[in-house]
This record gives structure tokens, sequence and C-alpha cells, in this order.
């Protein structure tokens, strides 16, 4: 596969978002009862149980990847779901007021980071779209 395909941005988007998820997933899984006292998260099982969940979805990244091919609709979803992660858990964090200093920065930059990767995931469907349409 040359360095300049349409879907380049697209298959390293989801490589780095699912390193990350990976990352943090584990984190979640191994430290979530101590870091959820620490952050201000009422419920100590939220982590470990996240964490699990985000140790799949880092698989599922990787495996999308590593396909030959990424169709867009595919693309679109995992963009989907990184958007619902930021409305469905950071942002109802973020409000409930429960949340340590430490917690809201962290829940904060969770949130940049995971619509960042949305973004880069969104501009890498359109340019394997825009290849197809000038193809």
């Amino acid at each position: 596969m040359s360095s300049n395909t349409p879907d380049r941005l697209l298959r390293t988007a989801l490589r780095v978002n699912g390193a990350f998820s990976g990352l943090c997933g584990g984190t979640a899984l191994l430290a979530g009862e101590s870091l959820a006292s620490t952050l201000g998260i009422r419920d100590a099982l939220i982590l470990p149980v996240q964490g699990g969940g985000l140790v799949l979805f880092s698989a599922l990244l990787f495996y999308i990847a590593s396909r030959p091919a990424i169709r867009p609709g595919v693309g679109l979803a995992i963009v989907a779901m990184d958007l619902a992660w930021v409305a469905t858990t950071a942002v109802p964090l973020l409000l409930s007021g429960w949340l340590t200093e430490l917690g809201t920065g962290v829940m904060l930059a969770l949130s940049a980071i995971v619509t960042s990767f949305a973004a880069l995931q969104y501009l890498g469907v359109r340019q394997i779209r825009l290849a197809r349409a000038s193809a």
C-alpha cells in the first residue's frame, strides 16, 4: 500500500485513536478504583467497566485499520461513537459537579482529544470520498 493512498489519514487516525483508547482503557482497568476517587467519580466501578469497553474499542479500531479497504460508512460510525462518548460520558460528568479540579481537567482534555480523533477520522472519510468521486 502506497503512503499516499486516499485512506492514509483515516487509517492513521484510527490507529492513533486505537492506541490512545487502549492506553486509557488499560489504565482504567488496572487503576480505575483509585483513579475514581482522585478524579471525583463517585462509583468506583465506572472506570474499570469503561476501561474494558475502551480495550474492546481499541481492538475494533486496529481491526478496521488493518482491513484492505475501509468503507466510508464504517469510518463515519467510528466518528459517531467518539462523539457519542463525549456527549454521553464527558458532558454529564462535567456537568455533575462531582469531579475534582483534576477530574475536570482530565475530562476536558479527554473530551478534546476524542473530539480531535473524530474530526481527523471525518476528514479521512472525506478524502476517501473525494478520491472516489474524482476517479
